[in-house]
């Protein structure tokens, strides 16, 4: 066995570790908390912060792709099985949602049939067409030269995040941002970082973070006296601001430069979280799991808020896992074996 096509427990711990923020924006987004803008509480900024988790665990989930895609080829097979995992999910849910007795029109059938290119899950969508555009995207990584690369980056950072955060205008579509966090990825991958400042990647990734965080207050504290400002409390923590942005690389960076060894343990739950996604996620599991299993919104002023929420989403993390898992070594496994006999 090659000990470089061997998963390195680093990354997939970080893996692990955007989906519990994703999981965390989820639960803040749609379980209906609503908190006056004249009054903040600890409670109604710890779902502000809960809420700003998911684009830095987006960021951190693409740069990984990035990292190790860089280095394979593309292979018409993982792509067909990555559409068959997306298609198969999204069938097999709304399946048990018409057996609960949830009504589907012809659209619905349709959408759940072909969830990629109906957007059912932007991110699975993204995913998937940067990973049809892979191959190319790394030859024009490997036909530029360093220096050429760093020029492309730049000129990308500037074009999809600093523009956007001082001119409050997005210019490009999420395909787009994941493209530039693939070749950040990518030149992190292909070229040393020499500057002693890489060392300390994640203790500035995690001040970078704070920083976000701390705005976020900030504006809240302003906006009790002049309303206009709690409406742009997420200024600077949106998924393509520049500081966001150089926190996700940064920390990525950090991560990368952990000494972590191989554990088959974390890379059996790391190898899951695409399907974790996949099910809380879905239009019909969202508000039954949010709303109806865990009320989260009657907690909102609860004391207890914190240690519930956290609860809620360990659980939600621990049985999507589980049924991913499940996924993975029976359905998973039949699929991988039926396009290896169609090679």
């Amino acid at each position: 066995m090659k000990k470089t096509m061997e998963r390195l427990s680093n990354f997939e711990i970080l893996r692990i570790i955007s989906m519990l923020l994703i999981i965390c924006h989820h639960f803040a987004l749609y379980s209906g908390f609503r908190y006056p803008s004249s009054t903040i509480t600890m409670n109604s900024v710890f779902i502000q912060f809960l809420s700003y988790g998911g684009q830095l665990g987006v960021n951190l989930f693409v740069l990984i792709s990035g990292y190790f895609l860089v280095k394979n080829e593309f292979k018409v097979k993982k792509a067909v099985k990555l559409w068959m995992d997306i298609s198969i999910y999204a069938i097999i849910i709304m399946l048990i949602f018409a057996i609960a007795g949830t009504d589907f029109n012809f659209f619905e059938v349709v959408k759940n049939i072909f969830p990629i290119p109906y957007n059912m899950w932007w991110f699975a969508t993204s995913y998937f067409m940067m990973y049809l555009l892979s191959g190319y995207i790394n030859k024009l990584i490997c036909a530029l030269s360093k220096r050429e690369l760093d020029h492309l980056i730049l000129l990308l950072i500037v074009i999809c995040s600093i523009l956007p955060t001082f001119m409050a205008a997005r210019m490009t579509s999420t395909l787009m941002w994941f493209f530039l966090l693939y070749i950040i990825a990518a030149r992190i991958r292909l070229y040393a970082l020499t500057n002693k400042v890489f060392d300390h990647s994640l203790m500035i990734g995690a001040i970078g973070y704070v920083f976000c965080l701390g705005s976020c207050v900030l504006f809240d504290i302003i906006g009790t006296k002049i309303a206009i400002f709690s409406d742009y409390a997420t200024y600077f923590a949106r998924i393509d601001s520049i500081t966001m942005l150089f926190c996700s690389i940064f920390l990525f960076i950090g991560f990368k430069n952990l000494n972590i060894k191989h554990s088959k343990v974390i890379n059996t739950i790391a190898a899951t979280t695409f399907g974790v996604y996949l099910l809380h996620e879905n239009e019909y599991i969202r508000p039954f799991l949010w709303k109806t299993v865990f009320h989260s919104a009657e907690h909102a002023n609860d004391n207890r808020l914190i240690l519930y929420a956290i609860g809620a989403i360990l659980a939600t993390f621990a049985l999507c896992s589980f049924i991913s898992y499940t996924y993975n070594k029976t359905i998973g496994r039949w699929i991988n074996a039926l396009l290896t006999k169609a090679k």
